[in-house]
């Protein structure tokens, strides 16, 4: 198997990862939108279990320095921006042998990420909302239980 090929088979798998991720993303937001703490706990704790997945495929991509010494090893030091990261592999994949397949591949991961991240801030929203809601109702809780006026 050719390093194009290898790459290629290693994007393959982050792209499913990563549709794994948006799968539990809009998970999460279901859960959240009908206000269920039993699913909100479930959905978390099964995106954060796709997004360690995702982490580990990412930190196994082989990089053409170690693929032209012939091992694999992680594709970007700790550390290292998501943005050098996609320079990093595009200038991995323009020396490759199968370079148009592979930035196929590389823009349907940027696509799927730039999902997650869009679904993601609307899932903070969302907890950001339902933070304040529960706060309110405190409040006016605490209120009731210092004021007995309120019931006069």
């Amino acid at each position: 198997m050719t390093a194009g090929e290898h790459l290629a088979q290693a994007l393959r798998a982050e792209i499913t990862a990563l549709e794994n991720v948006l799968t539990h993303l809009e998970a999460e937001q279901q859960a959240l939108r009908g206000a269920d703490a039993q699913q909100i706990e479930s959905a978390a704790r099964a995106k954060d279990a796709a997004i360690h997945a995702l982490s580990s495929l990412q930190q196994q991509r082989p990089t053409a320095a170690a693929e032209s010494a012939g091992g694999s090893s992680p594709s970007h030091a700790e550390g290292s921006s998501p943005s050098r990261a996609e320079g990093s592999l595009s200038r991995q994949i323009a020396a490759l042998d199968n370079s148009t397949e592979n930035r196929g591949l590389q823009a349907r991961l940027i696509a799927l990420g730039e999902q997650c991240t869009e679904l993601n801030a609307a899932n903070g929203l969302l907890i950001d909302r339902l933070a304040e809601h529960t706060r309110s109702a405190l409040r006016v809780l605490r209120q009731q239980d210092g004021d007995p006026r309120l019931y006069s």
